[in-house]
Formats: C-alpha cells, structure tokens, sequence
C-alpha cells in the first residue's frame, strides 16, 4: 500500500526541507493504487490473408477489463478493414477474411500490415 504525503518544513537553500526543524510536519495523504499498464500481444497476424483465405488472430490482453482497442489490417498507406473491439476477455481471437476487406487489396501490391492501436483498459488509456 502507499501514500502521498504533504511535508512542511523550513526551505533550506539546497532545495530540501530541513529534517530537524521543531516545527517540522508530515501528514498522511490519500491513498495511491498502482495500476501495471495493460498490454496487448497478437498472435498469427493475417499477412498471408490474400493468399490463402481467412486467418484467425488471438489477441492476448493484461489489465484491468473491459478493454478496448482499435485493429486495422493495411496495404502500403491504404488501410483495407479496421475495426474497434470492445471487451471483458483476456484471450480473443478474430476470423479476418478477404471479403471483410473495405477496400479490395491491389494485387502484386506488396504485403500486408497488421497494426493495433487506442489500446486502453478500466484504469489506463495507452494511445498508439
């Protein structure tokens, strides 16, 4: 368990307070809980989706639930499905197939990318 505290004290000229000051005072603050940050681990990313049809993707997440995040699966600059998940779950896995695509893949057009971002739990919002 740990506090804040407040200590009052003469200002010594070293930037500290003076420890053997009579009028010297610590009080006990609030309270603090210390959150370990959440993380996200994806397995089996769907790079070779294309090829050979749809591609299951396990997403393994530490926190405090519910979390929340945001998937996307790209070609070069053009983002072709993204999605915003929502849930209580430590493991989840999604089914991505070609024709979930919003926007068709340009054939020969180089791999795919698989990225996941605005990853947050109950008590942290972790952003990119």
């Amino acid at each position: 368990m740990y506090y804040a505290a407040v200590i009052a004290g003469n200002h010594l000229p070293n930037d500290s307070i003076d420890a053997a000051d009579p009028c010297l005072s610590i009080f006990k603050g609030p309270k603090i809980v210390w959150w370990k940050k959440p993380t996200i681990a994806v397995h089996s990313p769907p790079d070779a989706v294309c090829r050979d049809g749809c591609v299951e993707v396990l997403f393994e997440l530490e926190g405090q639930p519910p979390f929340e995040f945001t998937w996307q699966v790209s070609q070069g600059t053009q983002v072709l499905l993204a999605r915003q998940v929502t849930t209580n779950e430590k493991q989840l896995v999604v089914l991505v197939c070609p024709q979930d695509f919003d926007v068709p893949p340009v054939p020969n057009g180089g791999l795919l990318g698989f990225m996941v971002s605005n990853f947050g739990d109950k008590v942290c919002w972790c952003g990119e």
